[in-house]
C-alpha cells in the first residue's frame, strides 16, 4: 500500500497506520531510495511506478481534483482500478479525466458517493469488534465555534501526533448477544427501509 499526501506529517501517520510506503506528492518517496520524478512527466506516478510495488492494482482518489484524479489513473497498471470517493468539482464545464489512458489501458473507473444506511449496521459491528479503528484517524474534537476559523486551513493542517503521542489502543468490550426482541426490531426496521427503496 502506498500513500500520498502533500503533508509530511499526514504520510507519517498513514506508515503509523500500516502504509508500507509514504509519498510526498511531487516528491520522492519517503523512507526509501526511489528516484525524483522524470522531467516533464506526471510526479505522482512516475514515482508509483519506480517504486517496489511497480504500479497499483486499485487507487483511490478522495481528495476530488482533476489532478488527484488523473494522477491516481496514471498510477494504475493494466486493467488496475481507480475509485474516486466523494465529488469532483468540475472544470469549465465538466471535469477532465484521461480517458484515452482508461481506454488504452482497459481500467475499470468507480464511483463513490456514500454509504447506504443498510449497511451501517455491518460497518459498526466492525468497529465494534475492532476490524475497523476510525478513532485512530481523529487528531481532536472541535466545536462548532471553531470550524469556521480552523476550515479554510484544513487542507494545509498537519497531525501533531508523533511515535510518543500515539492513539491509545482499542479497548475490545464484551458485547452481549443481541435479544430475540432487538433482533427481530432489527429485521423489521431493514425490511421497511429497503420497501422504501424500492418504491423510490
Amino acid at each position: 500500500m502506498i500513500a500520498v499526501d502533500r503533508n509530511p506529517g499526514a504520510l507519517k501517520l498513514a506508515k503509523a497506520l500500516g502504509a508500507d510506503h509514504a509519498l510526498v506528492s511531487g516528491g520522492p518517496v519517503a523512507g526509501s531510495s526511489v528516484a525524483a520524478p522524470s522531467p516533464g512527466g506526471h510526479a505522482v506516478p512516475d514515482q508509483v511506478h519506480r517504486s517496489p510495488v511497480a504500479a497499483g492494482h486499485v487507487a483511490i482518489d478522495a481528495v476530488g481534483s482533476e489532478e488527484t484524479c488523473t494522477e491516481s489513473i496514471f498510477s494504475l497498471r493494466r486493467r488496475g482500478r481507480h475509485v474516486q470517493v466523494g465529488l469532483l468539482p468540475p472544470v469549465d464545464g465538466h471535469p477532465r479525466v484521461p480517458m484515452a489512458r482508461v481506454i488504452g489501458w482497459e481500467l475499470d473507473l468507480l464511483g463513490s458517493h456514500g454509504m447506504a444506511a443498510a449497511d451501517y449496521p455491518g460497518m459498526l459491528a466492525l468497529i465494534e469488534g475492532g476490524d475497523l479503528r476510525p478513532q485512530e484517524l481523529i487528531e481532536r474534537v472541535i466545536g462548532l465555534h471553531e470550524a469556521a476559523a480552523l476550515l479554510p486551513e484544513y487542507d494545509k493542517a498537519s497531525p501533531r501526533r508523533d511515535d510518543d503521542h500515539r492513539p491509545a489502543p482499542v479497548t475490545r468490550q464484551a458485547v452481549p448477544p443481541p435479544s430475540p426482541a432487538s433482533k427481530a426490531r432489527h429485521y423489521s426496521e431493514e425490511l421497511s427501509s429497503r420497501e422504501a427503496l424500492y418504491r423510490l
